[in-house]
């Protein structure tokens, strides 16, 4: 399960960024290392941009705090 915060559902809205985007991004993502202690940076490529995702999980539960395009 994914849980959305009140900020990324913010900062998704405001960047245009679509679920299905950050979904694939954590499930199947091109790089991905552990930062900031226990929360994890996915990454991937879409067309010509490139989407970061910052989550951590809870259980079985992918737990997403921002995400942004480069």
């Amino acid at each position: 399960m994914f849980i959305l915060t009140k900020h990324v559902r913010a900062r998704m809205r405001e960047r245009n960024i679509k679920i299905s985007d950050v979904k694939t991004t954590i499930l199947d993502p091109e790089h991905q290392e552990l930062v900031f202690g226990s929360k994890f940076l996915a990454v991937r490529k879409f067309n010509n941009k490139v989407l970061e995702v910052i989550y951590f999980k809870k259980g079985n539960n992918f737990v997403i705090i921002t995400t942004y395009w480069l």
